[in-house]
Formats: structure tokens, sequence, C-alpha cells
């Protein structure tokens, strides 16, 4: 045997294991308690021109290996085309196919203490949170419980008055998984210190999160007839969420040259932009 085997480090293993986790992107929650931090908006992350701490996406799943926003409910057209094919199926058959809604926010993941959570290198711990439209009406919920009014909702991302939410998941599949979002007992709290002390990274303006293809693109796709890893999906947009769907998709091009009325920016978008940018400056100069 020409091959020279080596004993395996189960260490390392673990290791990397832990590491994958910790440069992605994406947050998923494993069963168990767990307390995060929702982060202001980055970039254009608004609705109805106003900031967001959350970019909604309505998404078809299961077609491939791809996540394909929906262009009737997220205002790009009058017509879908993954919603069209699946109105030709069988209920059962045309079910996964559907689009729901998903809801991407920026987290800082937190401590039973209500302080940072640090990765294996020791540095803050920025994620992802995708969550569907019931996850996001209970944290909107936990928000109105801590509120004096529903009319006048404390803004939990604020980054010296905000509140850390308490996630407990329970379950290990789709079917049995089930979720409890609060805000902490212990109230309100400031991450100022430790964001001016140790940096904020680039976050991802998520209203440009998920990629949108092409009409034709997704035909091909439902007619296997494609690859979608063959070409770079076509650049994400920022789409004005819950816009009402054009009449007809031809007039899109007819507004390509008419400036875009820029979001109002709260103050807690701009600070957060200013820390990106404070850790931007003193990374170039070291």
């Amino acid at each position: 045997m020409s091959n020279e085997f080596r004993k395996t480090n189960m260490k390392s293993a673990t290791e990397g294991y832990d590491l994958m986790g910790q440069h992605s992107p994406l947050w998923v929650a494993d069963p168990g308690v767990h307390y995060v931090r929702i982060l202001p908006a980055v970039g254009n992350m608004a609705i109805n021109d106003r900031p967001s701490f959350y970019s909604p996406f309505s998404l078809h799943w299961g077609i491939g290996n791809t996540v394909i926003p929906c262009r009737r409910r997220m205002g790009l057209s009058s017509q879908c085309p993954v919603c069209a094919y699946a109105s030709k199926l069988p209920e059962k058959e045309a079910k996964p196919l559907w689009p729901s809604w998903s809801a991407y926010m920026n987290i800082l993941l937190m401590n039973s203490s209500d302080e940072p959570e640090r990765g294996n290198d020791g540095q803050l711990q920025f994620k992802v949170w995708r969550v569907g439209r019931e996850n996001l009406g209970k944290i909107i919920a936990a928000v109105e419980l801590v509120s004096d009014t529903a009319d006048d909702l404390l803004d939990i991302t604020d980054l010296d008055q905000g509140w850390t939410l308490r996630v407990k998941r329970t379950g290990k599949t789709m079917e049995d998984t089930k979720w409890d979002i609060g805000c902490i007992k212990s109230g309100q709290s400031s991450i100022t210190e430790y964001l001016e002390e140790e940096g904020v990274p680039p976050l991802p303006d998520l209203s440009t999160f998920v990629p949108f293809l092409e009409p034709e693109e997704i035909v091909a796709l439902l007619t296997n007839n494609a690859d979608p890893f063959a070409t770079a999906p076509a650049p994400a947009r920022n789409v004005r969420a819950l816009a009402a769907p054009r009449a007809d998709e031809d007039d899109e091009d007819d507004d390509e040259d008419e400036e875009e009325e820029k979001p109002v920016r709260s103050s807690g978008q701009e600070r957060l932009k200013a820390l990106m940018e404070k850790a931007r400056t003193k990374k170039g100069k070291d």
C-alpha cells in the first residue's frame, strides 16, 4: 500500500468544526437557550423608506440547491415563474414551492450575563439571523411587552439602551422545533463600550442579501436545464419590500434612470456606521 496514513487528531477535528460555524455569517440556533442582541439597520435596510432592523424576503425553497426570491410578492413583477409553475401542480406537490416570508437581521451573540459572547479567536461574534414570519411576530411581541404603549415601541436595537433577547429552541427537526423568544428580565443595557473598544467589522446590508435570478434562469431551473452554479447569479437588488407589484414587468426599464429617494437614517444606524468606519480606519493603519 503506497498511502502513508497518519494518526487523526480528534481535537483538531472538533476545532475545525467550531471554526466553520465561527466564520459562517448565518446563525443557526442549536437546541437550548441563546442570547442575541439585534443591531440597527445597515445601509439601505428600510421598509417604506424608514430604517428597519430586518430585511424581509418572500422566498421559494426546494428548487435545486438555491433559494429564489418571489418576483411577484417582492413587487418586481405581476408574475413569478415559480408561482406559475406551482399553480399547475397537484396541491400536495405545489405546497413546498409556494413562497414564505423570511426576515434577515444582523445580530451580536451574547451570554447569560448580558455580555458579548466570544468565538475561539476571542473576537465578538457578529452573525446574520434568519427568522420566519411567526418568530418575527414573537420578537415584535417581546418589544411590545417592554414598551409603554403599542404606539410607542422601544428601540431594542439601541446601542446604549437596547434589549438582549433570550431565544430558546426545543426540538431538532422542522416538525418538532418550537421557539420561545422574549427580552431578558434584567432590562436594558449598553453594548457601546464593547463595540468602541473592539471595533465593528463591515456588516452586510441585508436589503441585498439574497440574490435575484432572472425569469429565464428560474425557468431553466424548473425544467432541469441549468446548473445554478454555472454562472454567477444576478446582483442582489435593493427592493422596496411589500410594495405593490407592477402591472407590467416591461415597465422596469423605464425607472432605471430615475434617482432613488434615500431612506431616512436612524441615529442608531448612523452610530453603527461610524463604528464600522472607525474599525476599518484602525485596521488600515495597523
